[in-house]
């Protein structure tokens, strides 16, 4: 098999996202036009990934209060972190 060579110049993500969707796209309409699935098959299991996905996304909790991640409380990852208060940088009372 001969080994793709590519330009000098890098692909970005996007292009490699790309060319990966149209060699994946390439591959289910090969195995459908050989018989060795139906389009019923691979539409069905891209409705069962999908849905498996939107599970995952439900059952993630919230740092914050515990419950599902649409409580409308600001999460960890956008929150600034607050510089925390220890022995070395912190002031006797008087």
């Amino acid at each position: 098999m001969e080994e793709e060579h590519f330009d000098e110049e890098e692909m970005n993500i996007e292009d490699v996202a790309i060319e990966a969707h149209h060699k994946i796209d390439a591959l289910i309409d090969l195995l459908i036009k050989k018989g060795i699935i139906t389009s019923e098959e691979y539409d069905d299991q891209i409705e069962k990934l999908v849905e498996e996905m939107e599970e995952e996304d439900d059952d993630e909790e919230c740092e914050d209060c515990g419950e599902e991640c649409e409580c409308g409380h600001e999460h960890a990852e956008t929150k600034t972190a607050e510089p925390q208060e220890t022995p070395q940088n912190s002031q006797p009372e008087n």
